[in-house]
């Protein structure tokens, strides 16, 4: 068995542990050995908090769906310089920019 695959079914094992702690407590919002999980359904709102947060400076978000981490792809841009910090956007469109 390969590396890679060992890993995904460590995740996957992991996963399953995470589903049945919450099916177990009730909770389907919580933490499992110190990682985050969330099995309720995601909603539009909730995909673009986690994955899209211009407002969080943090790159490690709670999950999206199951358990884990989600990435904020919004900071992971803001940290290699490809997207200006909200305050730098609004300047630039207010024609003002802060030096």
């Amino acid at each position: 068995m390969r590396l890679s695959s060992k890993i995904k079914a460590a995740v996957a094992l992991f996963n399953l542990a995470a589903a049945l702690h919450a099916a177990r407590t009730g909770r389907t919002v919580g933490r499992f050995c110190g990682v985050p999980y969330d099995f309720t359904p995601p909603t539009p709102a909730r995909v673009r908090d986690r994955l899209w947060n211009e407002r969080d400076r943090a790159i490690l978000t709670p999950p999206l769906f199951g358990a884990g981490w989600s990435v904020n792809l919004a900071e992971v841009l803001r940290r290699i310089g490809l997207l200006l910090p909200p305050e730098e956007e609004a300047a630039d469109e207010d024609g003002k920019r802060a030096d």
